[in-house]
Formats: C-alpha cells, structure tokens, sequence
C-alpha cells in the first residue's frame, strides 16, 4: 500500500497522469483497494471473529464461559497484533489515517458490542476480564504504523 500511495502521488505530483492515463491510475486505486481489504481479513477479521457472539441468552452458564474465553482471546491477540504492527510504518499521512480509519470502522462497533453483552451477563465483574476500555482500543489502533521522528531524520539525510 506504500508503494502504490507513492507512485500515484508521485504521479499526480509530477503531471504524468496523461502519460499513464486515467485508467492506468484508476487501476492502482483499485489495487490499492484490494490490497487493503486483503490486510484487513488477513489481520483484523480474524479479531472481530472472538467479538462474534450468536449464544441464546437463557444458556446462562453456558454463555458467560464463552465470553470469558473470547475476551481473552481477544485481548491475547489484539496485544499481539497491534505489538507487531506498531513496528510497521506507513509514510503517507493520509494513507495512515486511512488504514487506521477502516480498522476502526470494522473493530470498535464490534468491540463496543460485545463489552455490551459481557457486561449484561457479568455485571460489575466484567470488569476483571476487560483489559481495554474503548478509548484503550481507539488508541492503540491510532499508533500503529506511526514513523517515528528518528527514522524521518535517517530518511532524510539519505
């Protein structure tokens, strides 16, 4: 995604949009497209998937183990991708805020969901399996792929 965000403006920066035609441009936003709807089953629907919960509500017993199981499945994870992806870096503004924007979309009403229905089965003790509030959310997905000021300065001197 770096990549196709940099040769497109690059194009548009230096006028070779006539040369490459629109086409050839509407093709890497397609691209781009994809490549970011590929990164986000890859990665992120594999995170809704602990938040799904379809349990009808009279199996009690049965219902508060499988959210139990699930928030901390999701937490696990949610720790170790967001620890994996906070190295990435991605140097377009613009494509970060969009990248970080679509995980959002897809995560927090999901999240928020399903904190919803921990907390009508668990009450006040859901508390002691919520490691992330939704600001705590929010902000671990708005400081991935962040460039750190040392990396620009080594990329600028090159």
């Amino acid at each position: 995604m770096n990549n196709l965000t940099f040769i497109q403006l690059e194009t548009k920066f230096y006028g070779l949009v006539p040369i490459f035609s629109q086409d050839w441009l509407r093709k890497i936003t397609t691209k781009f497209q994809q490549n970011l709807e590929l990164y986000l089953k890859s990665s992120w629907n594999k995170i809704v998937d602990f938040l799904k919960f379809d349990i009808c509500e009279s199996e009690t017993s049965v219902a508060v183990g499988l959210l139990k199981d699930r928030i901390n499945s999701f937490n696990e994870h949610f720790d170790e991708i967001c620890n994996v992806q906070s190295t990435w870096f991605v140097y377009d503004e613009d494509l970060r805020k969009h990248i970080v924007k679509s995980i959002e979309d897809m995560l927090l009403p999901a999240y928020g969901n399903f904190i919803g229905r921990l907390q009508n089965f668990l009450g006040k003790h859901s508390y002691n399996y919520v490691k992330y509030g939704m600001f705590d959310v929010q902000d671990r997905i708005r400081n991935l792929f962040v460039v750190m000021k040392s990396k620009n300065l080594f990329l600028k001197q090159k």
